[in-house]
């Protein structure tokens, strides 16, 4: 009995593929398949592109890559030493590598031996040990768990920008970093 059945849904479906009045139908069918199969394929790599466009690959200068082994040096001992390309962007935004204080971290808390002054730092390895100390303690206060926390990066790169008292107001404010705040 399953073999007749088999074999009459078998001539059915020969008879319906090859009946030209049914080819509209089944192309319509397999085109609403296609699009129900791919259109969630496509949303993801559309958000996905998004993401990337959020995030540019811009190169640093030749003086920010000449304090690479600073850099590495002191995320090490200041324990983010996953960050060591986020320290140089971050550079490269203060100063390009260039002058005594490529960190721009004089106003920065951690400075204990030189005037609390725009560009008072004058021993550029000491603006970098700063700087980073600075980038560890933001981070932590940030609360980033790891490179791709991007959201808690941003806060965190505030706090370095306008003071580690920017990240509790933003949170307390607003739930954290914005464009807006």
């Amino acid at each position: 009995m399953g073999a007749a059945v088999g074999a009459a849904l078998k001539k059915i479906a020969v008879g319906v593929l090859l009946n030209p009045k049914n080819w509209k139908k089944i192309i319509g069918l397999v085109l609403g398949l296609i699009v129900l199969v791919f259109t969630p394929i496509a949303v993801v790599l559309v958000m996905f592109q998004s993401l990337a466009e959020d995030t540019e690959h811009i190169s640093v200068s030749p003086e920010v890559e000449g304090y690479t082994e600073l850099i590495e040096k002191y995320a090490a001992q200041h324990g983010i030493p996953e960050y060591t390309a986020l320290i140089k962007a971050i550079m490269m935004q203060e100063s390009n590598g260039q002058g005594l204080d490529p960190m721009q971290a004089s106003e920065c808390g951690f400075n204990t031996r030189y005037p609390h002054a725009p560009n008072s730092i004058t021993d550029p390895e000491y603006s970098i040990d700063v700087g980073i100390q600075n980038i560890a303690s933001v981070m932590n206060t940030a609360g980033v768990t790891s490179p791709t926390d991007l959201e808690k990066i941003r806060l965190a790169l505030q706090g370095y920008n306008f003071g580690p008292g920017y990240i509790s107001w933003a949170v307390s404010h607003y739930g954290g970093y914005s464009k807006d705040n």
